[in-house]
């Protein structure tokens, strides 16, 4: 009876450490996906913002020196997303 009390215990502390790691790999898992999802995120609205503010000032520079209108913004570039 002893010898099966004490490899209950042995696989109950297995399988407590195998549950601890697992929801510590997790824990890191989810942190690292959310960070990373977080940067790329913020990264893509910067370089965003900063193309419609040049694309805005190309503009403004043509339109004062009496550019075409529809051939200033023909003339921008246009991303590969827009829809």
């Amino acid at each position: 009876m002893a010898r099966f009390a004490a490899r209950g215990l042995r696989v109950g502390v297995v399988i407590a450490f195998a549950a601890g790691a697992l929801l510590v790999s997790l824990l890191f898992a989810i942190t690292a996906y959310v960070a990373t999802r977080h940067y790329t995120v913020d990264q893509r609205e910067r370089a965003m913002l900063h193309q419609t503010y040049t694309d805005a000032a190309h503009v403004r520079r043509a339109l004062l020196n009496d550019a075409d209108p529809q051939a200033v913004l023909d003339g921008l570039p246009r991303s590969s997303r827009a829809t």
